[in-house]
């Protein structure tokens, strides 16, 4: 039986704690292996196990930042010896690569990328002291992994021809999701928000961190013109370090009575649920899990065509759900009044969405992962 580490610097909370517990269903349809997550932060007994694939073992090495981690995690390849290492984020790779160079561990690693490194290095993460330079230390440690794979196209484009990062293998595999964990959650109904329980009203729906990287700002303008058309209301959910911004700006658009931040809920399908659709108004992204999400349990999606081309992959030109450009209130605009006032695009992209999807079943994604590692063995 051969065994997968996953590596990651949090499996309590945030985007990779979803992305390490899906993979693991993704790995689990294949009985000859066996899994162990690392984490780097939280304790055992706040990890919410029941996300991840029965079976899987979680271990956190004995360090508390990131960048100390180095030793522990080369003692657990000398001494554990798994045959594959999946790390993630980008920082995380570059740890998973020293500590491969240290310990003499002959298994193969496989670093993953999420976002565009051109882009989190130079908006984001700029002038910061790791990330803001990782395209730097891409170019002189990525070549030291065994394999790259990136979530999406644009995201492997970035790393070929903008960072020059060249490795043998190097393949672009979406996230995968456990999807009837998602419909089994978002099933949870009960009274959420007066805006949700009123059937008269259009309830519009947005999650996740209150950050430059989601383009709230945006979505907010965009919003200030709807608000002109229809008596249509806005939810947010998330938190950041945006909120005080944001908040500022919602009272200098008057938008008080048609705009809510709701804060962090840690469930928040049952709200994507009940709203009339679902928009993401991103500046960059690399997948856009919460639109699969949204998709999953029957919302219809509004996506700006972020940087990073994860929202194009997903709804493929508005195939799946409406994608306009994404510097462009007024075609956000257009997108949003366009769900409230026709039922039938509202119901087409229900049906498609849904079906869409199910491309990012686990058991589907695995059979990819399965094939890269066929290729580096």
């Amino acid at each position: 039986m051969r065994k997968i580490a996953i590596l990651t610097q949090n499996i309590t909370t945030g985007a990779f704690q979803s992305v390490a517990a899906n993979l693991t269903h993704a790995f689990s349809s294949n009985e000859l292996f066996m899994i162990e997550v690392l984490y780097i932060k939280g304790e055992d007994n706040s990890i919410e196990k029941s996300i991840f694939s029965p079976g899987t073992n979680f271990i956190k090495l004995s360090s508390r930042r990131a960048l100390t981690s180095v030793l522990p995690l080369a003692l657990y390849l000398i001494k554990k010896k798994p045959d594959f290492l999946i790390s993630m984020p980008s920082y995380i790779n570059i740890i998973a690569i020293f500590a491969k160079l240290i310990s003499a561990w002959k298994g193969k690693l496989i670093i993953t990328e999420h976002a565009t490194m051109s882009g989190e290095c130079f908006s984001e993460h700029k002038g910061e002291l790791i990330m803001g330079h990782m395209h730097i230390l891409a170019k002189l440690f990525y070549k030291y992994a065994d394999a790259l794979v990136a979530v999406s196209e644009d995201i492997l484009d970035d790393l070929k021809f903008n960072i020059s990062i060249s490795l043998p293998v190097m393949e672009h595999i979406p996230n995968p999701l456990n999807l009837q964990l998602i419909k089994k959650k978002g099933a949870l109904i009960k009274k959420l928000h007066p805006w949700l329980d009123n059937d008269g009203l259009p309830c519009f729906i947005s999650v996740g961190r209150l950050a430059k990287q989601k383009n709230y700002s945006l979505l907010l303008k965009a919003f200030c013109d709807v608000v002109k058309k229809s008596e249509a209301k806005l939810i947010i959910i998330g938190e950041g370090y945006q909120r005080k911004e944001l908040t500022s700006l919602i009272q200098e658009l008057n938008l008080k009575n048609s705009v809510e931040l709701l804060g962090f809920k840690k469930n928040p399908f049952p709200y994507i649920k009940k709203a009339d659709g679902f928009v993401l108004s991103s500046k960059e992204e690399g997948f856009g899990l919460v639109l699969v999400e949204s998709m999953i349990i029957g919302t219809p999606v509004i996506s700006t065509n972020a940087i990073g081309g994860g929202p194009y992959s997903i709804l493929q030109n508005s195939k799946y759900g409406y994608l306009v450009n994404n510097q462009s209130s007024k075609e956000l605009t257009k997108a949003i009044l366009s769900l409230i006032n026709n039922e039938a695009k509202r119901t087409e992209f229900q049906k498609k969405g849904e079906a869409r999807a199910l491309r990012y079943e686990p058991a589907k994604i695995g059979i990819e992962w399965n094939q890269l590692f066929k290729k580096i063995m």
